[in-house]
């Protein structure tokens, strides 16, 4: 037996006889490590979860005065069911609205990741001192979308920067940095001196589109007449439609990335902006990018309503 299985003979005489015993192989009943929470506590941990369950185990521990670490409150509610995810925000849509996301879908249902590799994708965003704005919720699998687990708005009043990006498949392109609010002016300027030049040298040949949001500045007479004179093929997307711009997917990422860092003030946070954006991988905008058609398609499937991008 030692030599068909390749172990060692003293191994194979101990679960011999342990088989003997025990008419299995299996490990016998262990007591295990006493739990440190009395079913009391765990009924409380579960109920306070439940009537906030935008709490967290940190919070739940504090409050209660639970005599254990936070790590045990997150494996009680667990075991209840209730498992830590980052929350939806909820979007107000109207039947106007799934209209306009059902069309966008149909319309670039049949988009190849060629096609969608010609596409610069663009937004704003804001980077704050401190936490970067995710929140989260205890709630049941599969439960994302319920509206008592997703989130109604979002308020930070950390100081912040403003920050206007773009990518392709190919990479990152323009960052700029802003303190003063994103106007038409602003806007078209950044179009200008950091999103136009990036297009080109990604694209120096063939035809290439743009993407951005609704943002008012977005679609105002001044920025599409820039848009117009510089000849920039611009896809619309449809109101509160994040998930149908992946460069939600690369904020998460830098915003995450940041954040690690504990910038300490706003000069040492954009100097980490810089550095980080121009870290961000290739992997992730390409792989970004080749999700568009399954994007289009989650759109459909949910029948114009939010998916899970």
């Amino acid at each position: 037996m030692a030599q068909l299985t390749g172990c060692d003979r003293s191994t194979i005489r101990r679960w011999v006889t342990h088989y003997q015993q025990h008419h299995s192989v299996g490990d016998e009943p262990r007591s295990g490590r006493p739990r440190v929470t009395s079913e009391d506590t765990d009924t409380s941990i579960v109920a306070a979860a439940t009537e906030n369950p935008f709490t967290t185990p940190p919070t739940i521990r504090r409050e209660l005065g639970v005599p254990a670490s936070a790590r045990t409150v997150r494996r009680r509610l667990d075991e209840a069911g209730l498992f830590g995810r980052v929350a939806r925000i909820e979007f107000p849509f109207t039947e106007e609205h799934i209209t306009e996301r059902l069309e966008f879908a149909t319309e670039h249902q049949g988009w190849t990741r060629d096609q969608w590799a010609r596409v610069l994708f663009g937004d704003e965003t804001y980077m704050c001192l401190g936490v970067q704005g995710q929140i989260w919720v205890q709630r049941p699998q599969d439960a994302a979308f319920l509206s008592q687990f997703v989130v109604q708005g979002q308020s930070n009043f950390a100081p912040k920067i403003g920050i206007w990006g773009c990518f392709a498949s190919e990479g990152v392109g323009g960052l700029r940095i802003f303190d003063d609010t994103m106007d038409s002016r602003l806007y078209t300027d950044t179009l200008q001196r950091f999103m136009k030049p990036f297009a080109l040298d990604f694209w120096p040949s063939g035809e290439w589109f743009y993407l951005d949001d609704n943002a008012s500045y977005h679609r105002s007479h001044v920025t599409q007449t820039w848009l117009f004179n510089n000849g920039v093929n611009l896809i619309k997307l449809p109101p509160h439609s994040p998930d149908l711009n992946p460069i939600e997917n690369l904020w998460a990422d830098l915003k995450r990335r940041i954040e690690s860092r504990f910038p300490h003030s706003i000069q040492e946070l954009k100097e980490i902006v810089i550095e980080e954006w121009a870290n961000t991988s290739q992997s992730i905008c390409s792989n970004s990018v080749a999700s568009m058609p399954d994007r289009m398609q989650a759109v459909l499937d949910a029948g114009g309503f939010k998916t899970p991008y």
